[in-house]
């Protein structure tokens, strides 16, 4: 038996009496669908809605208990390879709105962040204050599209993942989730860049 989500926190209830399964790849499903090699894929956001929302009710027919939004690249650091950065609003809300359209009782749909592909000072140009407004850029806008959560995926930095959870904690209602890429080495699992300051934990 379905349950329907009334509200983003019961997908934090739920997840303590049940399993929640996710869906599949979106790139491998977008390059069989029309993404053409070095594409951008949240432009189909917007390009091609019909295979976006195609996506969503696949995945959710397959069984998915989430299924994650087609933002994975949403920041305006990523989308600036495409001259896109002015669009960030807009498609990462479309993304949001496409998903949840397929949404059924008991179904969410995740808001999916990704790295910005930027590192913070000093190792890289991008400040604390620009990262947190890129992530809160991103963010609120998938919360306008109707996302039920937010998956921080597959970050190689904590402090940009920390950045990440704190912009969603401070910006919206949302649940958020976040993994991290770790690499083994000789002493065991690392990630692939450590923190450039003493990284405080977060509440």
């Amino acid at each position: 038996m379905t349950t329907q989500v009334k509200s983003t926190h019961e997908i934090l209830q739920r997840l303590d009496n049940e399993i929640l399964v996710f869906d599949g790849a979106t790139g491998t499903y977008l390059q069989q669908h029309g993404l053409e090699s070095g594409g951008c894929p949240e432009l189909m956001n917007a390009d091609a809605p019909d295979t976006i929302r195609g996506m969503a009710r696949e995945y959710f027919d397959a069984g998915s208990d989430i299924v994650l939004t087609n933002t994975f690249g949403g920041t305006k650091f990523r989308l600036k390879h495409y001259d896109a950065q002015d669009r960030v609003h807009e498609l990462n809300a479309l993304a949001a709105e496409h998903a949840k359209s397929q949404a059924g009782p008991g179904q969410c749909v995740a808001g999916s962040v990704g790295p910005t592909g930027e590192f913070i000072e000093p190792l890289g140009m991008v400040s604390e204050a620009e990262m947190y407004d890129a992530f809160t850029e991103q963010i609120v806008a998938l919360e306008e599209g109707g996302a039920d959560a937010v998956m921080i995926e597959t970050q190689m930095v904590l402090d940009e993942a920390q950045i990440a959870i704190k912009a969603t904690r401070e910006n919206t209602d949302l649940v958020v989730m976040a993994t991290m890429v770790f690499d083994k080495g000789p002493r065991g699992f690392f990630t692939m860049w450590a923190p450039h300051r003493k990284t405080p934990p977060l509440d």
